[in-house]
């Protein structure tokens, strides 16, 4: 019995990866069944509550986890309050982190407590300690997962001195829209929004873009092989893609919304494939973005987010690269500011849309309520009206940013000019 229970949660984790949440919500609610008192169970079962929308049945999952005896598990269980974003620590719960953050100063998974700690501590205003925590944090995650910056930075050189790309008369079939830029930057909101059309859906977070760089890159280098791809091979390529995405469609939409925000560095390969692809190139204020990702735990890639530094050099070599590729495609991106889009959801949609070539339907601005699965740390936010309580998030913290905030002026500045200031 133990085995089959053990089977059924493995592959409720894995339809989970897959993003078929409703399967592994049923797989991992018999596994809790079976064994309530197993934390890793209840847990993961959390997660797929979240991600689903059932933010009230995740928390209460997560609270009784504040209590498991296993070791690391009640960080655990802190972080994955903190990342409803919705809720609130109380005063209690506030005081038993710090509790633990005081005897437990060199736990392996201390990091998680001392993120979800920043948060309860932001949320009541207390932003000197809140910004201490996540420092602690993220020096816990960088000494873990150092950033590849000078990796990011040789990739960038090598787009740079790209000066052609090919491309085809493209193919029969729904077109994709590839919304990119920075995480945090409200590219959910983005996708949710597009994804509302009665001719779109959304796929959410799929690596299918970056997988095929990857394989250009095995075969002697993404910047060196894409100039030398032929027609049929670009052909190819989006018949595959297309083929991809119809396995995780539910209609048959003219449109496919790709919100892939690394996809930026691809974006050669995008117009090889799809000549006609609307692309939309997000843009947030740099330092809310910076400090929306420090005070964000990632449990893989966007190394960046653990030092500003690095996350001032990420910006630089994004900015690089997006403005790179426009030289190469003058007209075809779409920047739109995030303000832009929380103070006038229906003049940036209809902007959007158009981009697109989709006419503007009222509909998309209720995307709320119809928000289905979301697997990205905005899923709860997304299940809200659009709200711009967002903007200047980083102001709190400016007092203790002195050395880094020079550069991130002049990062904003040239943000500003690519978004048409």
């Amino acid at each position: 019995m133990a085995d089959e229970t053990q089977k059924r949660f493995h592959e409720g984790l894995a339809r989970f990866d897959r993003g078929r949440v409703a399967e592994a919500i049923e797989l991992l609610e018999s596994c809790h069944a079976a064994e309530p008192g197993n934390p890793h169970f209840a847990l993961n079962l959390g997660h797929a509550l979240g991600a689903a929308g059932d933010a009230g049945r995740a928390s209460k999952l997560y609270r009784a986890l504040m209590d498991a005896e296993e070791p690391g598990m009640p960080f655990a269980a802190c972080w994955s309050l903190a990342d409803l974003k919705g809720y609130r620590f109380s005063n209690d719960e506030i005081q038993r982190m710090q509790a633990w953050a005081s005897a437990n100063d060199d736990q392996e998974q201390r990091y998680l407590l001392m993120f979800a700690l920043g948060h309860a501590l932001e949320q009541k205003g207390d932003y000197e300690q809140a910004f201490d925590a996540f420092r602690q944090a993220n020096r816990q995650v960088a000494q873990q997962r150092p950033y590849p910056g000078e990796a990011w930075s040789r990739l960038a050189k090598s787009i740079e001195g790209i000066g052609n790309v090919p491309g085809h008369r493209g193919t029969d079939g729904p077109l994709p829209v590839f919304v990119v830029g920075m995480p945090r930057s409200g590219s959910t909101l983005l996708e949710q929004i597009i994804g509302a059309h009665s001719r779109a859906e959304a796929i959410g977070e799929v690596p299918f873009i970056d997988n095929m760089a990857r394989s250009l890159d095995r075969q002697g280098g993404f910047a060196s092989t894409l100039p030398r791809l032929q027609p049929q091979q670009c052909a190819a390529g989006a018949a595959g893609y297309r083929e991809q995405a119809r396995a995780m469609l539910r209609g048959k939409p003219d449109r496919i919304v790709d919100k892939w925000p690394d996809n930026f560095w691809y974006l050669g390969l995008v117009y090889a494939m799809f000549p006609d692809a609307p692309v939309i190139n997000i843009l947030r204020d740099p330092l809310d973005n910076a400090l929306a990702v420090y005070k964000q735990f990632f449990s893989r890639g966007n190394e960046f987010s653990s030092d500003l530094e690095w996350a001032a050099h990420y910006w630089e070599t994004y900015l690089d690269v997006v403005q790179h590729w426009e030289s190469l495609f003058p007209g075809k991106l779409l920047h739109l500011r995030y303000r832009d889009l929380v103070r006038d959801p229906e003049g940036a949609s209809r902007r959007v849309l158009q981009h697109c070539g989709l006419e503007f339907e009222p509909g998309v601005l209720e995307f709320h309520r119809r928000a289905g699965t979301v697997m990205t740390p905005s899923g709860q936010q997304v299940r809200r009206p659009i709200y711009a309580s967002a903007l200047g998030s980083a102001n709190p913290y400016r007092p203790y940013l002195d050395e880094i905030l020079p550069r991130f002026e002049h990062i904003t500045e040239r943000a500003n000019r690519m978004a048409g200031d």
